[in-house]
């Protein structure tokens, strides 16, 4: 009906408005474009308009032309609600086929009641433990300096590549003080409703000034929805751990680690999403009579709610047992630990601007033995500001 009338009335906004949101409507977006084009050319602030024309475009596999649109809304100054719904469209928005290299930097300040995850205990079987080795309080400072690209080289295919710098300072045990380097190149495949994931990553640490540790390993991954809302998905990872210096050297271990998890999302007006995940694997040592080797296996309970288009919360809770084998045990006994770790954050999004995430975050974890020399409890508190460069 309204193809009928433009001739006489093609230009006028609102006629060419509600013409595309008939086009749209009747499940022909490419008949929608047009109108739209010339809606934002009458009238620049006619936000709608640029939303739907941002989605079409996105639709189309047009990332970049959508990200124009929606950063043109931001310069609009929206409402609270239209400004919402705009950030979290780019956020989802997938990059061109070029790429586009994207920096963030990360700054966290809090307080570690155990930054080296250790016994309280001032002697074991009749022997003092060295202070150094014993839990060390202190706040603490940690900076994080991180990039990523991530590329679109057609509709099915993906690949990122994310690297990060960190250091982190313990006002009050330096000597815990630690420097990571981290890297991953990761590239998805969708077959059909499957996501596939394959990745290679590696990192290094340095624990005082002096080198401490290293891994690489290699993870495959995926994921599917099986009904409406709910997702399924799986990983696997293969690795090596190693230490210096030479002392530390029976710590060294190659890694098989899993897990599966079910999740259920869009639950409520908070969008809630809930899930459940399984996991497993096992370390073995890289040195023949060292007692770490051990089978891993234990789970999680997961939430996340979305109140508003600017606050996030996330609750995690989750066991892992480790029982240890070979080696001749510890002091004579055959280690078995049970970690259970609880941890909460809350996030708020594009305060005080756009890029900005900001909010607390706690954990606690508690490390039972059989081994009294492995018994540990921990509480990090921490406030956590990311700014990502746009």
């Amino acid at each position: 009906m309204l193809d009928a009338e433009l001739a006489a009335h093609a230009g006028n906004a609102r006629f060419d408005y509600i013409l595309a949101l008939a086009a749209i409507q009747a499940e022909r977006p490419d008949a929608a474009l047009l109108p739209l084009w010339r809606v934002i050319s009458a009238d620049p602030a006619f936000n709608p308009a640029r939303l739907e024309l941002g989605d079409l475009l996105a639709q189309f596999d047009d990332p970049e032309a959508a990200r124009q649109q929606y950063e043109a809304i931001l310069a609009n100054r929206p409402n609270a609600v239209l400004r919402g719904i705009v950030e979290r469209r780019l956020d989802a928005l997938p990059l061109g086929r070029l790429g586009r290299i994207r920096i963030s930097l990360e700054a966290q300040a809090g307080w570690d009641s155990n930054a080296n995850l250790s016994t309280t205990a001032d002697s074991f079987q009749g022997l003092d433990i060295d202070p150094r080795l014993r839990a060390a309080e202190s706040p603490y400072m940690n900076i994080v300096l991180g990039a990523r690209r991530e590329q679109r080289h057609s509709s099915s295919v993906t690949s990122g590549l994310r690297v990060a710098v960190a250091h982190r300072v313990n006002t009050e045990a330096r000597f815990l003080d630690q420097s990571v380097v981290a890297a991953q190149a990761v590239v998805g495949k969708q077959v059909g409703r499957l996501q596939l994931s394959a990745a290679v990553d590696a990192y290094a640490g340095r624990l005082d000034g002096q080198r401490h540790r290293h891994s690489a390993g290699v993870e495959l991954g995926a994921a599917i929805a099986p009904w409406p809302r709910w997702e399924l998905a799986g990983a696997v990872r293969y690795g090596t751990l190693e230490y210096d210096p030479l002392p530390l050297r029976g710590l060294d271990v190659d890694r098989l680690f899993g897990g599966v998890s079910l999740a259920r999302a869009g639950i409520g007006r908070a969008q809630l999403r809930v899930g459940v995940a399984a996991l497993g694997g096992q370390d073995r040592v890289r040195r023949a009579g060292s007692p770490y080797s051990n089978d891993r296996y234990g789970g999680r309970v997961f939430a996340t709610a979305e109140p508003s288009a600017r606050l996030r919360i996330s609750l995690e809770a989750g066991l892992l047992v480790s029982d240890y084998f070979d080696g001749g045990g510890f002091f004579g006994v055959d280690r078995l630990d049970r970690t259970r770790i609880v941890a909460a954050n809350i996030e708020w999004r594009s305060k005080p601007s756009r890029g900005w995430v900001i909010g607390p975050q706690v954990l606690y974890a508690r490390n039972e033995s059989n081994v009294a020399l492995f018994d540990y409890e921990r509480v990090e508190t921490a406030v956590n500001v990311r700014y990502e460069f746009r």
